[in-house]
């Protein structure tokens, strides 16, 4: 039999042993006795059944009615709980393996640990009440764990451990009483998976293509699903290549789509993920509605959220009407349009139930399967007067602008449920959403009444995005300065005499909880965030709550974006456990909730904190005997200290020496502690007895001396240990060690600590309870931890004003230094020689900052002291650099500081209370008062102004090794601090250390006598976690800081972009100063090139930043930094920038670029990047003409004014929705989207809608989208697709319908349709009932009525010409074209009304007017001009040509034949022919016989036109001569082999496609010998199109190529540039003393590039360009050849302006000039050797420097000064 303990015992004692048992198990029969007796006493009724459990009933009845149905009556079993055996020595586990992680696994496949644990006695049956636990390591490292309780099955799911590629894990289960057992498995990641982006959201019809990526460089068969049946599986060896299968046409309805991959390895069968589509399929005709989805079968847990995600697809309506259902009931009705939909639903309640989507007559339900939850916390409903909920809520809901409860409606404006309205979050939850303006007003006046006789509690869910201005009000309930008022970072609640004010963070969601208490309670008035009480403070009794004009809770979004989850109102002051409920019952995210819940089951049944409970969540510590009072009451007590997550860091102590630490702290109501250890430590687990203790044994030295500090002053428990832990972790990785940390690592300069709570009881035996969380630190007596030895010193500075703190005194004469240091090391240390040496060397370094440098490293450790002071300056220690600083010195080393009580941090004072803000700084004045306690520190005023270069070095690296960072100090003082503990020991040690003493009282020793005192004066530092204020204090102080010293985020954070001063303008004067408004607190900093200029600047405040002086801009690069943090950067226009990007610029509220002004241009502007700018309000590009892309503000979702004249902008692409009101674009534009824009209206303003191609317009009620259509349609146009919705028209006719008949749509996602998309109504005033039902046929989605219906008469049009019918003719009558090719229409008219109509046909329209009560005839008769385009045959495969005359000859290749169609109905293979059927034309078609390639060659001047070369392989030899061609095909030179002379005197050819030499790469000339070039006197050639000869690579000769084409007006840039081996273009012929140059005599070309031929080896240029209107020319012609001649090149040419290119004058004759010219512009620096050379000095007069061009004009000849 085992030892087992057999005297009585009490409620406190643990049965399965602890301290007070001397750790053995209690006897069966002493717990029997313990229960009867206690149970007895109360009434109750104890039976013990099957000698193994001891049951309780609240009576003898119920026991009796239990015995007699045991299954029946269990219910009334009280409790019900399991006596110890004391048969076995020890308990066995026995632990059963379901589940294990697989050998392989593939990504996306869960894989999980699965297995029934059990710990026993002597049978199965026998369980052990002692819990177990389970620990996750993963590649050695724990990552999670478990507690156990006997006879569960627990499954531990591993998934999101598992690597890449092999991943061991191993599970660790004991049953803490002494059985433990490890299972290790190594699972590899095999690389197998599919993606797809196939859009499941577009209605199919036919076929469906599926494209789709298998990935995995393993053979794998694909798997492709439909409706449950395999269609298709493929082997493949496909890896990260696109496939595509071809799903067969399926039936009208939806259908699901499955697709997946399947593989062996090792001879384990793998899957891939799956991926799952609903396929919408339509017939033509069918008018089902399909829902389509998915989900089938839903299983979920009570509370959690589910996401349906649906389409659904009405043929007759767009929106479909739908209904949401549970259980048949109506739940939400929703109008839909045809893209993703999803319904989110929260369940309350569990059990099964059907959820439906029902559209008309068809409906999809889904089997929903609901699992009880474990949480218990429900929301309180008594007194409630108001609770606002966004979950399940959605923009689709035809009650959207319904929110209501309790008979209390919200009220809204301003929205466009696009952009605000139920919006779903980041994090995948509802919000209700107010942006752009838009506001809500909640009608309940919370302080209309005297909250003080019934208290009152308010409480909102909220989070603010995108905030304009951190003064502006959000959310109000405030009148008359009482009521509650919300910032976008601040909360306050204010009385007529109290307030409570708080900061939190913008972007991070947080509740809020304001409770009044009753007068006749406490009168406290308190915050909470987050479930956590976070403020305190007592009102007076005649304070007062009701407000003058009571008003109702009004929420704006004009200066930040607000979402709102929750908010509930009550007429009641809540305690903090029902707060904490209420804030568990809200949240939406169930893991979190889960999480939340559980940890805050820490309560025993009489309402105190659990101390068995505390144990699984967080290292207790219990003090058994007297408690100190005041510092030197030390009591000699014993500890037990218990850390289930690390059982080996547990232990007992006896004779510990317990006293109150800390001077100031010491008459706090509750205590600071420190323990000396002198008998040393019992390890619980290991048995082993230790004389010394480590928290951590990787991170301190052991020690026998530690404090427990309570952090009174500092109640989120944070900043000291946290900070401590964080400076200590810092140094190290920075490499900044004390000469004992080079020996040994684990020696520290800070304290390390832990988080735990502290229970007490005055004996063994009672029950432990709490007094409070506290850190576990090591003491800073613990000397050894810190390293010192002897010759070490550390002195501590005791206060902040004296001249000796402050280094400004070298005095130690008398005793009066022991007021300002004591020493720490040695301990009671006065020996003060060698710091005096030190205090001395300083103070003679005053007003002598050279000697400070030179000597400092003599003194101090330079590192350490840049260190000390970055720190100290980061993270606001107001309070350490006088009184708390560590003087310390190290033999072998020199003196530094090490830091200690880091409470007075992130903005609070030495107080506690939150007073500083973020950019606070070390010489800032508050008032009268210095912010910084020791700012006037000789000391750390010389380290500043000897060493400014170094701190900020060193803050920079610190940053960009990511050492000093935000995520960090939040690991530090938040994931290692304040999460490990839940709300409720917050909560429970707010009351216990700030509340209690008001409410209960404590007992005082500060008077040197005990006495009971009740005070609120410590509710001040009832500030909770403080984690909302941490974050926003730390968030942007780090944003500060890197502002300052150009570091972290500030070095990605900038504006940028290129400034320049032109030397002419107009409208604005060019200036680079440019103008900042901080948006944030920060360090305005600019670059302009080299130069940096830098000035801080508070929150809001505005400046400007002079550039520069004496510097010319030229594509200057300009940096804005810290981009971010500024609100705007004034009016850029006279900075002529260029590209610009402030895609950084999140909070930038308005862009400037161009300017109004009359004559401005920014010629330099030509690329804008946005980015996520979701502040700005305003852009302004105006008159930037070399603007000529689209404007993307799509971020934007705020913008409200987009000015963009004079630019020539082709798009403006804007977010789904906004509060846009004025919009100004150009004539090039050329799409526009509009969309849920409520507020644009007559702020819309296009210079011309002529190229306009596609327009959107949706949802904007204050614009007419069909007026603007008629204002397009009616004259020339580009427009190709339409999309309006919301039409609400009445119009005269359907003349506006008839014309977007014939123009194209845009469907709900974005495809193209073949008619134009209008929904909304159309009404006509008169129309006849054919015209309706057309209307209705082509708009399905427009709901048409006619006010008056006509009778249908029809008019017959007969139109012919002297040759018949016309091809191409047309009738428009009644808003619609009819084709008259046939010479015939039929059109039907409405009885009686009056008709206009035009007749067009080739050259010319008719106009006449039709108003009949009948059928009617009207025939016409033209004659017309002939028109070869309307002679163009259909293709046929064959070489098409239409050929004029009565005889035609065509030469065919020797050898050669070919078929010819002659086009009169013979066939021949003879190459001429005479007409005899009098038709001037004939299409004539030649095809080959033998596949070969064949030349022909028409008669001159028999062609009219070439239409093509069709699939032969016939080419024509050559087309010069052709003197009536108009029109040639792009292929009319594919089959040819040479191009010399091609199209030589083909005066009538009008166009060249730009393609037509795509085939003819191999060519070498485009002319013949002596001239005759490729276009040579195509006298009616109007342009060349750019590319014409980028195919032609080996041209070398092209003769007078263009020579004679006297309309061309220009060529395109780059024409020749592929030409590389061009050297011939221009002929003399001495015979007749003429020239035949490239460009000759072409008397109509104004302008050429002048990089012409810079790519081409041009030997000489002869009359190149003379008889032009050439006025400006350069020479040489080209920089390739510069040596080249030049005769005649401009000869006969109105020039003004000639440009020397280069620094040696070209060669010219004498006729190269002609003497018109005005001015000849040649390198400043070649002037003279211009004014000299041959043929150029008789211009000596003309000749002038580049310098005197303007920018513009160097720019645009390419010349560089």
């Amino acid at each position: 039999m085992r030892k087992v303990f057999d005297n009585p015992i009490t409620l406190d004692t643990d049965w399965g042993g602890d301290a007070s048992t001397g750790n053995l198990p209690v006897s069966g029969r002493r717990v029997q006795e313990l229960i009867k007796n206690t149970f007895t006493k109360k009434g109750g009724c104890v039976q013990i059944k099957d000698k193994k459990f001891l049951q309780i009933f609240a009576d003898e009845a119920s026991m009796k009615k239990y015995n007699s149905d045991t299954e029946k009556y269990e219910d009334l079993v009280v409790s019900q709980v399991q006596l110890p055996n004391t048969g076995a020595t020890q308990a066995t586990m026995k632990n059963t393996i379901l589940t294990t992680p697989s050998e392989y696994t593939t990504a996306g496949s869960a894989e999980t640990f699965k297995f029934k644990y059990l710990s026993y006695y002597e049978n199965e049956g026998d369980l052990s009440q002692v819990s177990g636990s389970c620990t996750v390591y993963v590649a050695g490292k724990q990552r999670e764990r478990i507690t156990l309780r006997s006879g569960n099955t627990y499954t531990i799911d591993v998934t999101k451990y598992i690597g890449e590629d092999v991943t061991e894990i191993r599970f660790t289960i004991d049953n803490a009483e002494g059985s433990s057992r490890s299972y290790v498995y190594e699972v590899t990641m095999v690389n197998l998976m599919v993606s797809s982006s196939f859009d499941s959201v577009t209605a199919y019809e036919g076929v469906i293509p599926f494209v789709y990526t298998p990935i995995g460089n393993i053979k794998k068969t694909v798997h492709i699903i439909l409706d449950g049946n395999e269609i298709h599986q493929e082997e493949t060896d496909v890896n990260n290549r696109q496939q595509t299968f071809d799903i067969p046409a399926q039936a009208h309805g939806a259908h699901s789509l499955e697709v997946y991959l399947s593989a062996s390895v090792h001879g384990l069968e793998l899957k891939s993920n799956h991926l799952n589509f609903a396929l919408v399929c339509i017939e033509q005709g069918n008018e089902t509605p399909i829902i389509a989805s998915t989900m089938e079968h839903i299983y979920m847990k009570q509370y959690e959220t589910v996401s349906i995600p649906f389409v659904v697809y009405d043929p007759l309506n767009s929106p479909a009407d739908i209904a949401l259902k549970i259980n048949d009931s109506i739940v939400a009705t929703r109008k839909v349009d045809r893209t993703q939909q999803s319904w989110v639903y929260k369940a309350m309640s569990q059990g099964d139930a059907t959820m439906t989507i029902t559209c008309r007559s068809v409906s999809k339900t889904f089997s929903l399967t609901v699992d009880k939850s474990s949480i218990t916390s429900e929301a309180e409903t008594q007194n409630l007067e108001l609770f606002l909920t966004s979950q399940g809520r959605s923009n689709q809901d035809t009650d959207r602008e319904t929110w209501e409860n309790n008979g209390i409606a919200a009220s809204f404006s301003e929205m466009n449920y696009i952009t605000n309205g139920w919006i779903v979050d980041k994090d995948g939850n509802t919000a209700m959403r107010l942006s752009g303006g838009a506001a809500m007003t909640i009608p309940l006046k919370l302080f209309s009444n005297d909250i003080r006789q019934t208290g009152k509690t308010i409480e909102i869910e909220f989070a603010v995005h995108q905030v304009i201005d951190y003064e502006g009000v959000v959310l109000s309930c405030q009148q008359g300065g009482i009521g509650l008022r919300l910032t976008p970072n601040t909360i306050s609640l204010t009385s007529e005499q109290s307030t409570l004010e708080t900061k939190y963070k913008e972007d991070e969601r947080v509740r809020v909880s304001f409770v009044v208490e009753k007068r006749a309670n406490n009168r406290l008035m308190q915050f909470y965030i987050n479930g956590i009480k976070s403020q305190s403070l007592q009102y007076p009794a005649n304070d007062g709550f009701v407000q003058p004009s009571p008003v109702d809770i009004t929420v704006v979004s004009s200066t930040a974006t607000i979402d709102i989850y929750n908010i509930r109102s009550y007429s009641n002051n809540l305690n903090a456990q029902q707060l904490l409920d209420n804030y568990i019952a809200d949240m939406d995210d169930i893991d979190k909730k889960l999480a939340i819940f559980n940890r805050n089951q820490v309560y025993d049944a009489y309402g105190n904190l659990s101390y068995s409970k505390m144990l699984e969540q967080i290292p207790c510590l219990i003090i058994t005997g007297e408690l100190s009072q005041f510092k030197g009451d030390k009591k000699t007590v014993s500890i037990e200290y218990v850390d289930k997550n690390h059982p080996e860091k547990s232990f007992t102590a006896d004779g510990v020496v317990l006293n109150v630490q800390g001077t100031s702290s010491q008459y706090y109501p509750r205590k600071n502690y420190k323990g000396q250890f002198k008998k040393g430590f019992n390890m619980t687990e290991s048995g082993k007895h230790q004389d010394m203790f480590t928290l951590n044994e990787e991170a301190v030295l052991p020690a026998a001396n530690f404090c427990w500090k309570a952090d009174f002053a500092e109640s989120s428990g944070t900043h000291n240990t946290g900070l401590a832990n964080y400076i200590g972790w810092m140094l190290l990785q920075a490499g900044i060690l004390t000469e004992p940390q080079k020996k040994n690592a684990l020696i520290r300069t800070t304290v390390y600590g832990e988080p735990c709570l502290i229970f007490h009881r005055s004996k063994a035996g009672e029950t432990p309870l709490f007094i409070g969380k506290y850190n576990f630190n090591t003491d800073k007596s613990a000397e050894n931890t810190f390293g010192f030895a002897e010759g070490d010193e550390s002195w501590e500075f005791l206060n902040n004003t004296s001249d000796r703190s402050n280094f400004r005194s070298a005095d130690f004469s008398d005793d009066g230094w022991k007021n300002d240091f004591e020493g720490r090391y040695p301990d009671g240390n006065e020996d003060i020689s060698h710091m005096r040496e030190v205090f001395t060397w300083v103070v003679s370094c005053k007003d002598n900052i050279e000697k400070f440098k030179a000597e400092f490293a003599e003194h101090f450790d330079k590192k350490t002291i840049i260190f000390y002071y970055i720190i100290t300056l980061v993270f606001g220690m107001v309070d350490q650099r006088a009184k708390n600083q560590f003087l310390t010195f190290y033999v072998g080393g020199k003196w530094i500081f090490i830091f200690y009580d880091n409470d007075t941090v992130f903005g609070i004072n030495n107080e506690g209370a939150i007073q500083f803000s973020y950019d606070i700084e070390i010489h800032d004045i508050i008032g009268n008062l210095n912010v910084w306690n020791g700012a006037n520190s000789l000391l750390w005023e010389l380290v500043e102004q000897a060493f400014s270069s170094d701190i900020t070095k060193m803050y920079q690296d610190l940053r960009q090794k990511g050492i000093l960072s935000y995520d960090k100090i939040i690991e530090f003082c938040n994931t290692r601090q304040s999460d490990k503990w839940c709300e409720s020991v917050y909560n429970e040690d707010g009351y216990f250390k700030y509340e209690s003493p008001l409410i209960d009282g404590y007992t005082d020793y500060s008077t040197g006598t005990a006495q009971t005192v009740k005070t609120g004066a410590f509710l001040y530092a009832l500030q909770g976690s403080r984690d909302a204020h941490r974050r926003w204090w730390l968030y942007n102080r780090f944003k500060y800081m890197d502002s300052k010293f150009q570091a972290g985020s500030s070095l990605s954070d900038y504006i940028t972009f290129r400034t320049y001063t032109p030397s002419v303008w107009a409208g604005v004067e060019p200036k680079a100063d440019i103008t900042i408004g901080a948006f944030s607190a920060m360090y305005g900093t600019i670059r302009w090139g080299s130069v940096t200029k830098s000035e801080r600047m508070r929150e809001g405040e505005v400046k400007t930043i002079t550039a520069p002086s004496g510097i010319k801009f030229n594509d200057t690069e300009t940096i804005i930094y810290n981009a971010s943090m500024i609100k705007t950067i004034g009016d850029l226009s006279a900075l002529y920038v260029g590209t610009v990007d402030v895609s950084k610029a999140t909070n930038i509220t308005e862009l400037i670029i161009g300017s109004s002004k009359a004559g401005y241009q920014n010629q330099n502007f030509s690329v804008l990047s946005l980015g996520n700018n979701a502040k700005l309000h305003k852009l302004d590009i105006q008159n930037c003409p070399n603007y000529t892309t689209s404007i993307d503000v799509s971020g934007c979702e705020n913008i409200e004014e987009v000015y963009a004249k004079g630019t020539k902008a082709t798009a403006v692409n804007l977010a789904e929705g906004g509060v846009l009101r004025i919009l100004e674009l150009p004539a090039t534009i050329t799409n526009l989207t509009l969309k849920n824009q409520p507020k644009l209206g007559t702020g819309l303003s296009v210079d011309s809608w002529v190229n306009v191609t596609t327009l959107v317009i949706e949802n904007c009620p204050n614009i007419e989208p069909l007026d603007i259509a008629e204002e397009i349609l009616s004259s020339d146009n580009a427009l190709v697709y339409v999309r309006f919705t919301n039409i609400n028209a009445l119009k005269a006719n359907f003349a506006i319908l008839n014309k977007l008949s014939n123009i194209k749509g845009v469907g709900d996602n974005g495809e193209y349709t073949s008619i134009a998309y209008l929904s909304g109504k159309y009404t006509v005033l008169k129309a006849n009932e054919e015209d309706i039902e057309r209307m209705k046929s082509i708009f399905p989605h427009l709901t048409i009525t006619a006010r008056t219906i006509l009778k249908t008469i029809f008019a017959t049009f007969n139109v012919v010409s002297q040759y018949g019918a016309i091809k191409g003719a047309t009738v428009e009558i009644n808003g619609l074209t009819y084709d008259l090719s046939s010479g015939t229409v039929k059109v039907p008219l409405a009885e009686g009304e009056r008709y206009d109509y035009v007749i067009r046909y080739s050259g010319g329209e008719d106009r006449g007017t039709i108003q009949s009560i009948s059928d009617t005839t009207i025939s016409k008769s033209y004659n017309i001009e002939f028109d070869i385009m309307t002679l163009k045959p259909e293709p046929n495969g064959k070489m098409q040509v239409l050929l004029v005359g009565n005889s035609v000859s065509i030469s065919i290749n020797s050898g050669s034949s070919v078929n010819i169609d002659w086009g009169d109905g013979s066939t021949s293979n003879e190459g001429s022919h005479t007409y005899t059927d009098n038709n001037a034309f004939h299409n004539v078609s030649l095809d080959s016989v033998e596949e070969k390639n064949t030349e022909v060659l028409f008669s001159e001047g028999s062609i009219v036109a070439f239409w093509t070369v069709g699939n032969t392989k016939i080419g024509p030899y050559s087309l010069k001569r052709q003197t009536k061609l108009e029109y040639v095909s792009e292929d009319v030179c594919f089959n040819s082999s040479s191009l010399s002379s091609f199209f030589y005197y083909c005066n009538k050819l009008k166009e060249i496609p730009k393609s037509v030499f795509i085939s003819n790469g191999n060519s070498t000339w485009l002319s013949g010998y002596d001239d005759e070039g490729i276009f040579q006197k195509c006298a009616s050639l109007k342009s060349i199109p750019a590319g014409l000869f980028d195919n032609l690579k080996d041209v070398e000769f092209a003769v007078s190529a263009f020579e004679g084409c006297v309309t061309i007006e220009s060529v395109p840039r780059g024409l020749f540039d592929k030409m590389e081996k061009l050297y011939k273009i221009d002929m003399f012929n001495y015979y007749f003393s003429n020239v035949y140059g490239i460009f000759t005599r072409c008397h109509s070309l104004k302008e050429v590039p002048f990089d012409i031929f810079d790519k081409n080896p041009i030997s000489s240029f002869d009359g190149t360009f003379s008889d032009t209107k050439l006025t400006v020319g350069l020479l040489p012609v080209s920089l390739k050849t510069p040596g080249a001649r030049h005769n005649y090149v401009y000869y006969n040419c109105p020039i003004e302006k000639i440009i020397g290119r280069t620094e040696t004058p070209a060669t010219i004759d004498s006729n190269c000039i002609p003497s018109s010219v005005l001015k000849i512009y040649v390198p400043d620096s070649a002037i003279d050797t211009y004014k000299t050379a041959t043929n150029w000095s008789r211009f000596a007069d003309k000749i002038v420097g580049w310098s005197e061009l303007t920018d513009e004009e160097r720019q645009k000849y390419g010349l560089t000064i």
